[in-house]
């Protein structure tokens, strides 16, 4: 039995490496692969009614060298990696585009306990850059940007899932997160997230875990149920508040940039960050946050009011104070002039 299985696998690993020279790789069930370097993978595989360039499925582990190229272009629900059922996939240095068509879907697909790894990796062009379900995956470098001419899916996650942008990541679009508490963390300098924040409004349990710190930034508005806002986080408001339901936790020298607002009146009366329906709130104070504006100098004032921060232009004299003030300085210089000898 033994001898059988040994040279099942021996025939499976040739069989898989066959696809791998004529860059037309598939499907990797079980086996540990590498591949290195130059080839492009073509959509053409259906698995569960999703055609994909390639899907790693059952335990199987596979690594992925540079310089690979996923042409993503051929149908709706087209996938350009699958990562399945408990499977591995360390994928480096590739591209992965979903051509013209909005029918182009998703870029990376994980799901069923699977693990992916994306060290600087591109994708663009796609409706969604990276689906995640009861799963893991890390993001070391590389961005996605997703095709505007549909629902701007940076990252779609669910069911218990862990995602971590790390050094230097950039993800361009929207994080939708569905059922259960789905986790999104942010971490070290240049690492970015330019989108905005939804939670399923159908799931009873959806919850979206946010984590950011050490000079990471995020660039958006939306609701989270929880909040960590670690030393050197950078929150760059766009209008919208950042809202939070659950817990929040803010370090030291946490940045608020208002920059995008080139008139400070325009912030006036605006919301910047709202945790009143949070707990730890009673223990943040102004003293925690520099505040970045568009102007060298501060003409107002920020306040935090219930558990929000909010934004107060100074008050600025109509005329008619103006006339009156001048009047009186006159009327003030004639007296002593008077008292003169």
């Amino acid at each position: 039995m033994k001898a059988k299985l040994l040279i099942l696998s021996i025939l499976s690993a040739a069989a898989l490496n066959a696809f791998a020279q004529d860059g037309i790789h598939r499907f990797v069930d079980v086996g540990h692969e590498v591949y290195e370097s130059g080839s492009t993978y073509n959509g053409g595989f259906n698995y569960q009614g999703m055609p994909a360039n390639l899907t790693v499925a059952n335990y199987g582990t596979v690594y992925i060298g540079n310089n690979i190229t996923f042409n993503n272009e051929y149908g709706a629900a087209q996938v350009a990696v699958i990562v399945t059922d408990l499977a591995t996939l360390v994928l480096a240095g590739s591209t992965i585009t979903g051509g013209d068509s909005y029918l182009a879907y998703i870029g990376v697909h994980v799901t069923f306990g699977g693990s992916g790894t994306l060290h600087n990796v591109n994708i663009s062009g796609v409706n969604m850059g990276v689906s995640v379900f009861d799963s893991t995956l890390t993001m070391n470098g590389g961005t996605i940007t997703v095709n505007d001419a549909y629902n701007h899916a940076g990252i779609v996650c669910g069911d218990g899932s862990n995602i971590t942008l790390a050094n230097g990541s950039v993800i361009i679009g929207d994080v939708w997160s569905g059922n259960s508490s789905n986790k999104i963390t942010l971490t070290g300098a240049n690492t970015a997230l330019h989108g905005n924040f939804f939670t399923s409004d159908s799931a009873s349990n959806a919850a979206l875990i946010v984590d950011i710190s050490d000079g990471a930034l995020f660039e958006g508005a939306g609701t989270v149920s929880e909040l960590t806002l670690g030393t050197g986080a950078i929150y760059k408001y766009t209008g919208g508040s950042l809202t939070v339901t659950g817990s929040i936790s803010i370090g030291n020298n946490v940045t608020i940039d208002l920059s995008n607002f080139l008139n400070p009146a325009d912030l006036e009366g605006l919301t910047i960050l709202d945790w009143s329906g949070a707990t730890g709130a009673e223990e943040l104070n102004l003293n925690q946050f520099n505040f970045i504006t568009a102007q060298s100098t501060d003409p107002g004032d920020f306040t935090i009011e219930n558990g929000q921060i909010i934004y107060t232009t100074a008050a600025v004299p109509e005329p008619s104070i103006w006339f009156l003030l001048g009047a009186g300085f006159g009327v003030l210089a004639l007296l002593r002039l008077r008292r003169q000898p």
